[in-house]
């Protein structure tokens, strides 16, 4: 980014996002929605290996809705594990 010239309100702008949420993003505070990634790989001007990794895994919206549904359809004492273990990966943060 700093090589690149830009600011967090340039990104922003660039996206249609606030320059807040793009701090966020890039400090690891939330998470982007899956319709922003490639955007942000764009507008960094790195590939979307470069900025997820190669072990990331994304979802389609299809696919989260299709854990939600499994989700509801488990007790609530595996409901009970499978938080806490999503809590101990860090799954508890914010996307936007």
């Amino acid at each position: 980014m700093r090589k690149r010239g830009l600011t967090y309100s340039d990104i922003g702008d660039t996206m249609g996002v606030s320059r807040s949420l793009v701090g966020h993003w890039l400090t690891g505070r939330r998470d982007p929605k899956i319709k922003y990634i490639k955007q942000i790989a764009i507008t960094l001007g790195v590939t979307l290996k470069d900025l997820i990794g190669d072990d990331a895994i994304i979802l389609s919206k299809d696919q989260e809705v299709s854990l939600v549904e499994v989700f509801r359809g488990l007790s609530d004492e595996h409901k009970a594990i499978l938080i806490n273990m999503a809590e101990g990966l860090g799954g508890n943060k914010t996307t936007e």
